[in-house]
């Protein structure tokens, strides 16, 4: 879900945004309403919060603003991995799987069965070469009381997904000279999206509770909050990490940056160094004069849903956050 090159950038992306946000935080200001703080700037901060805590766990100073165990995307587990550790050593791998059931355990694999009824998502592995053939199953239960209040996703087989389950159930494995089967059921799962959008939310809502005033933040991490605050500034303003998932922001942080700075008309380069080699150089009559052409996903999730419209106090908005201030607790 998350490529190691993409990840590296993404980090540099991150501090870059908060330093340039930091470095407005000294500015006098006056206290405003949370009805007119950017909420696209508390969405951003938000999923800002959340990174923060993926990548630092405990030791993120936003740490405590998240209810619940944070867990990294960076370590999903594959289903064919995990029955192939079972197939292998179903004891060893019993005894280092139980641990999983006290944090969860994020598992993608591609969707080969779906039962409607059971609220059920299967991922399968059959090798027919093997001596006895093996087939394995890893049947996952989407979390009926979850998604007793939120809508049940659109799952197709053939697709790639990646779910959150808090637990295992007991763990079948049948062999003899004929065959050898295996099938591992989790449940109380969700889709990763929504787990993050959940976690997400949970942040989001304790923002508005800290710049609201309801309540009150260590003098220490009052401009850490503003400053995640005000780096929505280096956002377009219909990026989807103004509006749209925690994930689907992830995947496309670069390229929303990419296009705030591309609308700039920037032409300063610092000391980049452009050497003739790079130059890509076309005739007058093919080259347009503007902005880069927005991106076919600028306004979409990865799911494809479209975005709303931008509010059309956003200038005024973008005014006031430079003038913003988080209670101080003394």
């Amino acid at each position: 879900m998350y490529p190691g090159i993409l990840k590296k950038w993404q980090k540099r992306l991150l501090w870059a945004c908060f330093t340039l946000a930091l470095a407005s935080c000294g500015d006098s200001g006056r206290k405003i309403r949370l009805q007119d703080m950017d909420q696209g700037n508390i969405h951003f901060a938000s999923s800002l919060i959340l990174e923060d805590i993926i990548r630092k766990n405990s030791a993120s100073p936003y740490f405590h603003l998240s209810p619940a165990h944070v867990l990294n995307p960076y370590q999903t587990l594959q289903a064919k991995t995990v029955m192939d550790d079972f197939r292998r050593d179903f004891t060893r791998a019993e005894n280092a799987y139980y641990p999983l059931r006290q944090t969860g355990m994020l598992v993608q694999g591609t969707i080969t069965d779906i039962d409607k009824d059971r609220m059920e998502v299967v991922f399968a592995h059959v090798d027919a070469s093997a001596r006895p053939p093996f087939s394995g199953k890893l049947r996952l239960s989407l979390d009926r009381r979850f998604y007793e209040k939120e809508h049940i996703p659109v799952l197709r087989t053939g697709t790639t997904s990646t779910f959150m389950c808090q637990e295992f159930r007991p763990i079948q494995e049948s062999r003899n000279q004929a065959q050898h089967q295996i099938e591992v059921r989790l449940i109380e799962c969700k889709t990763a999206e929504a787990y993050y959008a959940t976690l997400h939310q949970n942040i989001q809502t304790r923002l508005k509770a800290i710049f609201s005033g309801m309540e009150t933040v260590g003098a220490d991490l009052a401009p850490r909050l503003t400053a995640l605050y005000q780096a929505g500034q280096s956002l377009p303003h219909d990026s989807v990490c103004l509006s749209g998932s925690f994930v689907a922001c992830h995947e496309n942080l670069a390229d929303e940056l990419g296009r705030k700075w591309t609308e700039t008309q920037s032409v300063d380069t610092g000391s980049m160094s452009i050497g003739q080699d790079n130059a890509q150089t076309r005739p007058p009559e093919q080259t347009e004069l503007g902005a880069t052409p927005l991106p076919a996903n600028a306004g979409q999730s990865p799911s494809g849903n479209r975005l709303g419209e931008p509010s059309s106090k956003v200038q005024e908005q973008r005014e006031m956050m430079s003038q913003t201030r988080i209670p101080i607790k003394r």
